[in-house]
Order: C-alpha cells, then structure tokens, then sequence
C-alpha cells in the first residue's frame, strides 16, 4: 500500500497533457501524494475518535481534507 502506482502517476500527468514524464518527477510526485494522504489521515482517525468511533467514515475523509485547504 506504501506504493502507489507509477501507471495511476502516468495516467493523471496524461490527461493532463504531459507528454513525458521522467522517473524522478513521478517518484516526487509519489512522495507528494503519500505525505498529503498521511496527513489527511491522521486528522480522518482524529474526527472519528472525538465522535467516539473506531472506524473512520467518508465525512472524516471530507472534513479533514476542507481543513488541510
């Protein structure tokens, strides 16, 4: 799970009309992405604990990625 896809990098650099992509920008960008997830994360595990649940639910997801923007 610590690896994300380099296809899934390709793939939204594409559409976004990149026509190359060298191995360091999308190991950049693999590093970019897994820092935002973990710190979405910890405040997602933060909303739910406060409420009192041990699962973390799609409105945890949400509020905490309104609060890192």
């Amino acid at each position: 799970m610590e690896r994300l896809s380099a296809k899934l990098i390709e793939r939204v650099l594409k559409r976004e009309r990149a026509i190359k992509i060298s191995k360091e920008a999308k190991e950049e960008f693999e590093k970019l992405i897994i820092e935002r997830i973990r710190e979405i994360a910890v405040l997602a595990v933060r909303n739910a604990s406060l409420f009192g649940r041990k699962t973390v639910k799609k409105e945890d997801v949400i509020a905490a990625q309104k609060r890192m923007s």
